[in-house]
């Protein structure tokens, strides 16, 4: 048995530099040296011996063969190589490779074996504790955060009862960089994994460090700056400048503008330097005779966000103002882990100490010697009898996949928050109606309603006890006296469950609901109830000039009167320049924020305006 002791070691005078160790135990004294084994150039003095540094109990593991181990330095050169993108597989191979550890085949060829069972132990034992090592222990003072959408399957789902789509994909990996001084460049910080790119997630990302930074930046997506603003009110939050510029380039072409061309390209590349520069864009947007309406709609939405952004700045001189720095580390994972390998993962925990361990890479703490110093620690602290829990991130073969968990996890949640979220909406339109409801019952003398939430419930519902469908004067209105002989609404009670006809006194759509459904959460017509509008917001009202487009025969029974302008479902227009032009369908909400809405004489227009610049070129 090899004892566990401390080793001295000197120099050995020859030309390649070499180790001599003498070991605790009484061993012979022998020589050692790293360089050509392990393809590294250069290491430092001190460095143990590879032959006696090893416990092969907890080197071997279980399913190596009994003369088989990996010494610390091959575990650490293991990691390494893990934490560079390279499969369990290849690292494995590499690894055999530089120690010359070979295997014959049955006629007598020499190879090196790719069995990864042993490096995923190592890398369930000792990679999460490089990570707790090395990993940054608060939020630094500058913060940069981006998302790599991974596109993972949910392996298994069927056969363990999950209702899961197979073409459905999902899973990120969540990128933070940063540092403390604006002058020097940031560093991964962070990378972690989940099931999906919400508010939720990036809120449990943002919370496994304590501490809070003075300057973050992110993209538009709005789930960063929600969880952000959620996590630290006072933080300075910037948006990335080159997606402003992207999205203010789109909002450009959308218009047939091109950025690039040789009269406005000075004047977009400028666009976000300072408030002149940004009021000298709007008033050649305003000025130009082409009326650039989406353009012009883009910069009313950012003007003041532009101009807060610039404000920023004068007081954090030298801080980033763009994720390129997290941006980076999303390149690298979407470089390494490809479309194929990424449909192979399945161990959700096994990939987050591979990202731990790609972030020290990217940080540079990836150091062999490092690395080395704190496997022998960890495997100095096993005592005696010792026992290494080997299968400590392994998913069970009984079990849903730890992925697959991730997954179906995240669209839970999804559903519940979205179920928490109706169930808010319809409160409010149940107590918006009820008002209406009770107003038309004091003209008639009745008594005022009374909503109540039952036991196990998040939604209100109508106390109807004794009550009758007379009780509801705005309900029977609808009441469709031909589709229901023999059944009198005067005494029917309000929380019969008779399945009635029903016609709606303001557009005629007809439908069949029970009657406690009509009375316990006020419901509506099915056609018009999203449609109503008021003399304000409707369609008519806000947008005249496209009432000469609209189509009343096929849209029937809609009409701009009481629809909103926003509605969002599309409804048959007319060209009103050439009635021979077919109809086309868009919504009044897309309709209203482009010019010219017939497809034919829209392509006309905009190929006169290409005309027109090669003239004017």
């Amino acid at each position: 048995m090899i004892f566990w002791g401390r080793r001295h070691w000197t120099s050995a005078p020859f030309r390649r530099q070499r180790m001599r160790c003498y070991p605790a135990d009484g061993s012979p004294i022998h020589t050692f040296s790293l360089e050509r084994r392990q393809n590294e150039p250069h290491h430092q003095h001190g460095e143990d011996c590879p032959t006696c540094d090893v416990r092969p109990g907890a080197a071997q593991g279980p399913l190596a063969l009994v003369d088989f181990f990996h010494t610390a330095n091959e575990i650490a050169r293991l990691l390494q190589l893990v934490g560079r993108g390279l499969s369990l597989r290849r690292a494995s191979e590499i690894v055999r490779l530089e120690a010359h550890r070979y295997a014959e085949d049955g006629l007598g060829m020499r190879f090196a074996s790719r069995q990864c069972e042993l490096a995923a132990r190592y890398l369930d034992v000792l990679g999460g504790e490089i990570d707790r090592a090395l990993a940054p222990t608060r939020w630094p003072r500058i913060l940069v955060l981006d998302s790599q959408p991974l596109k993972l399957r949910a392996y298994g789902a069927a056969e363990h009862g999950e209702r899961w789509n197979e073409e459905d994909r999902a899973g990120a990996a969540l990128v933070a960089a940063g540092g403390d001084d604006p002058g020097i460049r940031l560093k991964p910080w962070r990378i972690g994994l989940a099931g999906d790119e919400t508010a939720a997630s990036w809120r449990e990302f943002l919370d496994e460090l304590p501490g809070a930074p003075e300057w973050v930046v992110a993209d538009g997506a709005g789930a960063i700056a929600q969880a952000v603003r959620a996590k630290w009110p006072k933080v300075v939050f910037y948006a990335c400048e080159y997606h402003l510029g992207q999205a203010l380039r789109e909002a450009a072409l959308a218009d047939g503008v091109y950025p690039e061309s040789a009269g406005v390209s000075l004047l977009f590349q400028r666009a976000f330097w300072s408030v002149a520069d940004w009021e000298q864009l709007v008033a050649w947007a305003l000025d130009d005779e082409a009326g650039h309406l989406t353009l012009l709609g883009w910069m009313a939405a950012n003007d003041a966000l532009v101009r807060r952004q610039v404000a920023l700045r004068k007081g954090h001189a030298g801080f980033p103002r763009s994720n390129g720095a997290a941006e980076r580390g999303c390149d690298w994972i979407d470089r390494h882990f490809p479309r194929r390998r990424r449909y192979s993962l399945r161990n959700a925990k096994r990939l987050s100490v591979i990202l731990a361990l790609a972030r020290a890479e990217l940080a540079n703490q990836a150091d062999l010697v490092r690395y080395a110093r704190i496997v022998k620690e960890r495997l100095a602290a096993l005592p005696a009898e010792f026992h290494v829990a080997w299968g400590t991130l392994q998913d069970p073969a009984d079990r849903l996949c730890s992925i697959a968990a991730l997954l179906i996890g995240a669209r839970d949640r999804a559903r519940s928050n979205t179920a928490a979220y109706m169930a808010d909406a319809k409160t409010r339109s149940v107590l918006r109606l009820l008002d209406g409801e009770n107003e038309k019952r004091a003209c008639a003398g009745l008594p005022p309603l009374v909503a109540t939430v039952k036991p196990g419930r998040r939604t209100l519902s109508i106390d109807v006890a004794g009550l009758t469908l007379a009780d509801f004067p705005s309900r029977l209105l609808d009441w469709d006296a031909k589709a229901n002989p023999g059944v009198d609404p005067l005494t029917l009670p309000a929380g019969s469950s008779y399945q009635a006809h029903w016609r709606c006194h303001r557009c005629g759509h007809t439908w069949t609901a029970p009657v406690n459904q009509r009375t316990k959460r006020l419901t509506r017509c099915q056609r018009c109830h999203t449609e109503r509008a008021d003399g304000l917001n409707s369609l008519a009202a806000v947008h005249p000039d496209l009432l000469p487009e609209w189509d009343a025969a096929a849209n029937a029974p809609l009409r701009p009167e009481r629809i909103r302008a926003t509605y969002d479902k599309t409804v048959v227009w007319r060209c009103p320049n050439d009635p021979e032009h077919p109809a086309y369908r868009m919504s009044p909400f897309a309709r209203a924020k482009v010019e010219v809405g017939c497809p034919i004489c829209r392509k006309r227009r905009l190929a006169e305006e290409r005309r027109e610049r090669r003239r004017a070129a």
